[in-house]
């Protein structure tokens, strides 16, 4: 059984991309705020990057640190 380095982490990581849901209906609104609101969704779109990577990580063994394949 293997064990991940920030589980926590990885459970917000998750969330992350939730956030934009309640958005969706506003879309024309946020799109046509080219000012405030594009920047601020790129800014959005430059974490995914690191979120991607604690949601994909593989689980290591809590013995020798390699990494091992999750149960499904």
């Amino acid at each position: 059984m293997g064990v991940y380095e920030n589980p926590k982490l990885r459970r917000w990581a998750r969330g992350y991309f939730l956030i934009p849901i309640p958005f969706i209906p506003l879309f024309p609104i946020i799109a046509s705020d080219f000012i405030v609101m594009i920047p601020l969704m790129m800014l959005y779109l430059v974490g995914a990057g690191a979120a991607l990577r604690f949601a994909t990580e593989k689980p290591l063994c809590p013995e020798c640190g390699a990494l091992v394949d999750p149960k499904p």
